[in-house]
């Protein structure tokens, strides 16, 4: 399994709705964002986990 890079902030809502969205490549800037993002009355909980990025394919050239 490669190495992770990144760190991904999962936020959990009130009504249970989740957002994964935010990727950050320094640990810190991610503690931060959900530190904040905790603050908020209709945020339940943040977590950190470690992420993959998937690397982007290649240029697609058309043969045609």
């Amino acid at each position: 399994m490669p190495e992770h890079h990144y760190w991904r902030v999962i936020v959990t809502y009130s009504d249970n709705e989740t957002s994964g969205n935010r990727v950050f490549k320094d640990r810190a800037k991610a503690e931060t964002f959900a530190v904040r993002q905790k603050k908020s009355p209709v945020v339940k909980k943040t977590v950190i986990e470690p992420f993959v990025r998937q690397q982007y394919g290649g240029r697609r050239v058309s043969r045609y």
